[in-house]
């Protein structure tokens, strides 16, 4: 029987553009986003004007799949807009994850703290799990906990210019398959280390120094 994989999405800037009601300001020297800023300019009529980024695609294939769960995981605090542009657009996960009104905790360990809590349930502990974030520092945190963890930055790029992919083998039809990957390359000698740095890690480990 195939193993039920979950799948878990960021929104803003990996299934959603959102940028034209993004306001940065400089924090400490850093740029960072300007949440009151943020949270005036999230009105229903705004919302809705937000975009599909290509990753959202493959997000409505998770959904319709068999033996797949999807999630939702933002730093946003989610409106009744919010939800609806998901539904109009056929991208209702069966679980949001979202941040509560005034809580200010960054990014990174609000993910953590929400998905840490949620993995062990019966549901879905022995799920395979697969988490599309485009921030580098949200992966780090998470890579502890999930299986895959993809910077959905270097996804939409890639599908942006590429929107069509050719016809994938059958063992690979979609990241659903890189359960193959790990069992062939382990079975041909491969140790865990260089299994998980072929699949990802040295992706990964590339973007921290970008």
């Amino acid at each position: 029987m195939k193993k039920t994989q979950l799948f878990i999405f960021d929104l803003d800037d990996t299934v959603i553009d959102s940028s034209h009601r993004a306001t940065l300001t400089v924090v400490n020297g850093q740029v960072e986003l300007d949440l009151n800023a943020w949270r005036q300019d999230s009105t229903y009529e705004n919302i809705m004007k937000d975009s599909l980024l290509p990753l959202a695609n493959y997000m409505r294939e998770c959904i319709n799949a068999e033996h797949t769960y999807v999630w939702v995981c933002t730093a946003r605090n989610m409106q009744s807009a919010d939800h609806d542009f998901l539904a109009k657009h056929g991208l209702t996960p069966n679980l949001v994850l979202s941040r509560q009104l005034e809580d200010d905790t960054a990014d990174h360990i609000l993910k953590k703290k929400m998905i840490s809590k949620l993995l062990n349930l019966k549901p879905f502990k022995d799920c395979e799990t697969i988490f599309f974030d485009d921030k580098p520092k949200n992966l780090q945190a998470l890579e502890n906990l999930i299986d895959f963890n993809l910077n959905a930055r270097a996804i939409n790029d890639i599908g942006a210019v590429q929107p069509g992919f050719p016809k994938q083998p059958q063992w690979f039809e979609d990241a659903r398959g890189f359960s193959n990957i790990e069992k062939g390359l382990k079975k041909v000698g491969f140790s865990d280390e260089e299994t998980n740095g072929i699949l990802g890690n040295n992706w990964y480990n590339f973007y921290k120094l970008i």
